[in-house]
């Protein structure tokens, strides 16, 4: 991903092979887990306003951090942009802002 925003020793795995999709895309939920795994292990987020303590803290962060591997594909690897893969990987974010309107508007 970048040095930027990983921990350092952070490991992102390669998706498995072969891709559980038809177009063999990469598998771009393993790679949200390991990096919000990474995360976790380096003690992050450090910074109080971004630490959680309910459970729409915790959707609001996973949509921060996948904000950031959303953008990379689209500017590294436009290839991945499309696949069946990447439909997953989007249907996941949304569901994830779904979640956090819901329970924001249940309040």
């Amino acid at each position: 991903m970048d040095r930027y925003f990983l921990p350092l020793g952070a490991v992102i795995p390669r998706p498995p092979r072969p891709s559980k999709y038809a177009d063999q895309s990469p598998d771009m939920m393993v790679i949200y887990k390991a990096i919000m795994q990474n995360l976790t292990d380096a003690g992050r987020p450090r910074a109080r306003w971004l630490r959680w303590k309910t459970y729409v803290g915790f959707l609001l962060f996973g949509v921060l951090v996948a904000g950031k591997p959303r953008r990379w594909c689209r500017e590294k690897r436009p290839s991945v942009v499309g696949t069946l893969g990447w439909q997953e990987f989007e249907c996941v974010w949304k569901s994830l802002q779904v979640n956090i309107l819901a329970n924001v508007q249940k309040g």
